[in-house]
């Protein structure tokens, strides 16, 4: 029996949707973005799709300062990959294991 590899597919919005990402507006509603929060017990960990370049984003949240005195949480770039049905499969199952060892 011959083991079907998987096909490695540009991401569209019908599998964005059933991964189960959330579409995120701009403030004055001229553009939007979609996205995922994984579940980690160990550091938020994010994932951001751009249909208009085609690439997923890991990021993760970080507590930065900006100013003496004064800190803010802020989402911090890990990885940025293309957009393709693997590369999806891979930063869903170990993106929080490579946002840790980032």
């Amino acid at each position: 029996m011959k083991k079907s590899k998987s096909k490695n597919k540009p991401l569209n919005e019908t599998i964005i949707k059933q991964v189960g990402f959330h579409k995120r507006w701009l403030d004055d509603k001229s553009g939007y973005w979609w996205e995922k929060t994984l579940q980690s017990r160990i550091i938020p960990v994010n994932i951001v799709y751009d249909q208009d370049k085609n690439d997923l984003t890991l990021r993760i949240k970080i507590l930065s300062d900006f100013a003496p005195y004064r800190r803010q949480l802020s989402w911090e770039q890990v990885q940025v990959i293309d957009g393709t049905t693997l590369n999806l499969k891979r930063i869903l199952v170990n993106g929080a294991l490579i946002a840790a060892t980032k």
